[in-house]
């Protein structure tokens, strides 16, 4: 009901005092008013005056602005200054809603009226009536009997009730507090009363935040008990509000959150929290009851100036299951850090700090590193006749409570010659320089540690080709383009000394291939001499759709910088490549593999499908890593798949499912089965989740969501979760 018009009454009555003062010897004339001096067109089949009464009939029209009134008969007593409109009574408002009535009076000052069954056609198609409605004082009016729905009316009968509606005995709408009030309130669904409220209110159209309570969740969790969040929101100033939601849970007690936000002209702030005593289950089985347990989280930054900005978040929380356990977030690190960027033209630079808060239970947070200070600059010069340079520094001290720190120093930079063609060859020719010092601590060496100053300097020249070769039909546009380049460093550029911080997570394929240096980060740097091809193939074709293709290898010399799982262990790499078609709007595939180059089996596998017009949509997600193709002994063997179809059975009604499966141990992972009604007024969503993984506290779960939605009044939502007991238990 939220686009109820603010100034109903004040409306309609200006809109027929308008009428009142035209000249009486015309059926059309102009008037400015005395307070805004707006012309005003008045239209009649005849305007007379009778005594002290201003008289108009007959298809009277008065327009200002974009507000236009019309009514069979207007007048005007110029004694008691009240109006009455009569007969097929309308009034089209500047924001686009629409009054009828039978009848009205209303005072000549804009401040009180009266007006006899009431319909209100909103801007959004919403629907009001009543029997009465009164003004008074110019910012009260009350109606009384009332109806609304924003549901359309059925078009074969529309006699028949929506399918939902609220009659109420009477509706306030106080402009003061901006707030429309119901008493003896009926909801009614297909005309048949399903909840009653002797008083409720929600803010009127004018606001667009309100103090006020939010719309309540509802549930029941297997671990926890019954469930109810009830968010209250405050709203403090136009740029700033809080959330404070109570949480009750009936096995574990209160738990209280809230949220802050204030967004200033150059800064914004945003803080969430959580706590309250829950139950604990430690990594050795032990239980702490009422355990306290929470979570923080700030975020936030200030823009200095055009080229200056500052930002900063913190989150944490007291451990490690907490935020899975309560449905906040299922992240398994929560990142920490502050810093300050610049940027001007094409210059970058940061300077800051970052932690990271482990959720892993076989990660140890006294093994992760923080990063305090580190700074990065990135400048790319101007390309001229001669080409352009690049430069790029880094600076970063990574310090742990246990294992190895180090702090690191590097410095590059380059010069850089695009050189095309006539004949249409892309030539791109580079020569750069690297620098990188260290200064560590407890390195792994030989079963011990070392300590020491370490370092490297790395020069590079690369060259790369490309052919692109075009043909175009009257049915498509062909394209074939060879690729290759050449770099050429020095071999065995990373001392063991180094430690790997940043380019831990290397995953060698088509992306990478004709990257100088594949390794993220800067603790590895790519050496020894390469030769790098490939070919990429396209068609464009005229009536929509495309395909493209692409595969490549590299041959190296003199570097064991990369495992050999990797793909890049030896001389010749693995071979990468990816295809993607897209015939049409409704199909889009893309494939992506990585051989092995000995006997051409599979290392890697990805493959996603999107198929189906918008009634019948199904995706598909597979995975497969093999042993031999993991870069990490963390990762072995995986392959993975997920399905989902999302089915709309009618104009109202819609299905979806989901499933995803380790297929490597045959286990399910998740399902996900739901269904869902939404037209022009309401909306129902059903959704069932079975989770298959557990964690200490946190159980294998079934969960059953239910959500309704009124349009312009706001959503309910129930839950249902059941506990599915460990995975030995099954």
């Amino acid at each position: 009901m939220t686009s109820l018009p603010t100034r109903l009454a004040a409306s309609l009555l200006l809109g027929t005092a308008i009428a009142l003062v035209a000249p009486i010897t015309a059926a059309a004339a102009q008037w400015t008013p005395v307070e805004s001096r707006a012309p005003v067109l008045l239209t009649a089949d005849e305007i007379v005056q009778e005594g002290d009464t201003v008289v108009a009939r007959g298809s009277v029209e008065a327009a200002r602005d974009k507000r236009v009134l019309r009514a069979d008969r207007i007048s005007w007593n110029r004694q008691t200054g009240v109006v009455s409109a009569e007969g097929n009574v309308s009034l089209t408002q500047d924001d686009g809603n629409v009054v009828f009535a039978d009848t009205a009076q209303i005072t000549e000052d804009l401040r009180d009226g009266v007006i006899a069954e009431l319909r209100l056609l909103l801007s959004d198609d919403s629907r009001l009536a009543a029997r009465s409605a009164r003004r008074t004082g110019g910012d009260r009016t009350v109606m009384r009997q009332a109806v609304y729905s924003p549901c359309a009316l059925c078009a074969a009968d529309r006699t028949k009730p929506p399918l939902w509606q609220i009659k109420a005995g009477e509706v306030v709408h106080d402009e003061v507090q901006k707030e429309i009030v119901y008493k003896d309130a009926v909801l009614e669904m297909w005309g048949v009363p399903v909840m009653y409220a002797p008083y409720f209110y929600h803010a009127d159209p004018s606001v667009k935040r309100k103090t006020g309570f939010l719309a309540p969740t509802f549930g029941s969790d297997s671990d926890l008990g019954l469930y109810a969040r009830t968010p209250f929101h405050v709203a403090i100033a136009p740029n700033q509000d809080a959330t404070l939601t109570p949480i009750f849970l009936s096995k574990e007690g209160l738990v209280g959150a809230g949220e802050y936000r204030h967004l200033g002209e150059r800064f914004l702030v945003e803080v969430e929290g959580s706590g309250g005593q829950i139950d604990r289950v430690r990594s050795n089985g032990d239980v702490d009851r009422n355990d306290w347990r929470g979570h923080f989280k700030a975020g936030g930054g200030y823009d200095i100036d055009p080229n200056w900005r500052a930002r900063a978040n913190i989150y944490r929380t007291t451990d490690d299951t907490y935020l899975r356990k309560l449905d906040f977030d299922d992240t398994p690190t929560l990142r920490s850090e502050a810093y300050v960027e610049y940027f001007k033209n094409r210059t970058w630079g940061t300077v800051g700090a970052s932690t990271v808060q482990e959720l892993r239970d076989d990660v140890s947070n006294d093994a992760t590193p923080t990063v305090l200070p580190g700074a990065t600059f990135d400048f790319v010069g101007q390309q001229g006749p001669n080409g352009y340079w690049t430069a790029n520094a880094n600076a970063a001290v990574f310090m742990r409570d246990e294992g190895t720190e180090s702090r690191r120093l590097s410095v590059s930079g380059g010069w850089h010659m695009p050189m095309p063609t006539v004949d249409g060859h892309l030539f791109d020719f580079s020569l750069g320089l690297r620098g990188d010092v260290y200064s560590v601590e407890n390195v792994p060496d030989d079963g011990g540690t070392r300590d020491g100053i370490v370092g490297r300097l790395v020069p590079q020249a690369v060259a790369s080709w490309r052919y692109p070769l075009a043909r175009t039909t009257a049915a498509m546009t062909q394209i074939i383009e060879p690729v290759a380049m050449v770099a050429l460093a020095p071999s065995n550029v990373n001392p063991d000394r180094i430690p790997n911080e940043d380019s831990a997570n290397f995953e060698f394929d088509d992306l990478n291939l004709l990257e100088a240096n594949r390794f993220p980060g800067y603790d590895r740097v790519e050496g020894g001499q390469r030769l790098t091809y490939g070919l990429r193939a396209a068609a464009y074709f005229v009536e929509g759709g495309q395909v493209e293709a692409f595969v490549g290898q590299s041959a190296r010399n003199g570097s064991d910088d990369f495992d050999r799982g990797s793909g890049l262990g030896d001389g010749l790499s693995d071979i990468v490549g990816r295809l993607q078609v897209t015939p049409s709007e409704w199909v889009d595939l893309l494939y992506r593999f990585r051989l092995d180059k000995d006997d051409m089996a599979f290392r890697r596998n990805e493959f996603t499908v999107r198929a189906g017009p918008p009634r019948l949509r199904v995706s598909a997600e597979y995975l497969q890593l093999d042993s031999a193709g993991a870069t990490s002994a963390i990762f072995n063997r995986r392959e993975q798949m997920r399905v989902a179809v999302t089915a709309k059975l009618t104009n109202y009604w819609s299905v979806f499912g989901s499933h995803r499966r380790d297929l490597e141990e045959n286990d399910p992972l998740r399902t996900q089965l739901g269904f869902f009604y939404e037209d022009e007024c309401f909306g129902f969503q059903t959704t069932y989740t079975r989770d298959y993984t557990s964690d200490r506290d946190i159980d294998e779960d079934e969960k059953i969501l239910f959500r309704v939605i009124f349009k312009n009044l706001g959503a309910l939502s129930f839950g249902e979760s059941f506990g599915g007991g460990s995975r030995s238990d099954r």
